[in-house]
């Protein structure tokens, strides 16, 4: 869920020659303070809490139909994360669900060391077109559905009860396997899965006695995201699964080692353009740079 780590994610690490043709965020020094120790990652954690929540307090999130339908922000954070392996950043996770279901689901982060920008990484989860403004101006048009939904092969039926369906989607997260491949060496890495979901959920008015988020994570930053659905059929409730990316950068995933989703790299200017289901929004109005 960052730019690169090397130019790994690419919401992190925006290379210089991006940023110059893309977007002017600030690369100066953050402070006069060294990075890496505890007590100084521990204060640059809390500044970043306070940022990103006023970062997702700052965007309007909208289903694209006639009355502008607005989804609603979970206040509580579902994930706070930190990536050491490529410098000084911090990043806290938000959702906004539409009639309970998740509807878009953002990464806002906020970079120390070596760069000092900070940004809204943001992804439709829904299946219809969305929309998002600030300040009434709109800056993201996510024109068509951000993920698709797709039967579980081999899946129990879902189970009776909460404790049970939980036992399921724990289980059947752990058949899925995501690899990463950087952008510009094509250094492969496996992701981590978070053995627990970082959302739960239901939707009597979308047929959906149960629902959950999984995280594929490099460090505690999100990469790959799993949703998992328990939807009622004609024929009674079946699960469902969907995928959706947090960087910009090549993923390969497989269930039951069969390929079953890939994506490719996306250029700078689609990652920008506020027209993809996957964007990077500014926020460095937040966090200006320090002379």
């Amino acid at each position: 869920m960052l730019m690169a780590r090397q130019e790994t994610s690419p919401m992190r690490l925006l290379t210089i020659a991006a940023a110059t043709l893309l977007v002017p965020f600030s690369f100066a020094r953050a402070d006069d303070k060294p990075a890496g120790t505890a007590e100084i990652e521990k204060e640059r954690a809390s500044e970043a809490l306070d940022l990103c929540r006023r970062g997702a307090r700052e965007y309007r999130l909208s289903v694209d139909d006639s009355g502008q339908t607005e989804l609603e922000l979970k206040t509580d954070p579902l994930l706070r994360w930190s990536n050491p392996s490529v410098g000084s950043i911090h990043g806290v996770v938000f959702i906004w669900t539409d009639k309970g279901r998740p509807a878009a689901i953002a990464s806002i982060y906020k970079w120390f060391e070596p760069h000092t920008h900070m940004a809204f990484e943001v992804h439709s989860l829904s299946e219809t077109p969305l929309v998002g403004s600030l300040e009434n101006r709109a800056v993201w048009n996510s024109s068509r559905a951000g993920i698709e939904f797709k039967p579980v092969e081999r899946a129990p039926v879902p189970a009776e009860t909460s404790a049970g369906r939980l036992t399921q989607m724990r289980t059947m997260s752990k058949d899925f396997a995501v690899e990463k491949t950087e952008r510009d060496d094509g250094l492969q890495q496996r992701m981590r899965l978070l053995t627990q979901p970082i959302f739960r959920y239901q939707s009597p008015t979308a047929k959906i006695s149960d629902g959950a988020i999984f995280a594929f994570v490099q460090g505690t930053d999100p990469e790959v995201l799993l949703l998992l659905e328990a939807r009622e059929r004609g024929d009674g409730p079946a699960w469902h699964y969907a995928l959706a990316r947090m960087n910009s950068v090549v993923f390969r995933v497989t269930y039951q080692d069969r390929d079953v989703w890939k994506t490719e790299a996306l250029p700078w200017s689609v990652v920008f353009d506020n027209r993809s289901p996957y964007n990077i929004l500014k926020l460095d109005h937040l966090s200006p740079r320090k002379q």
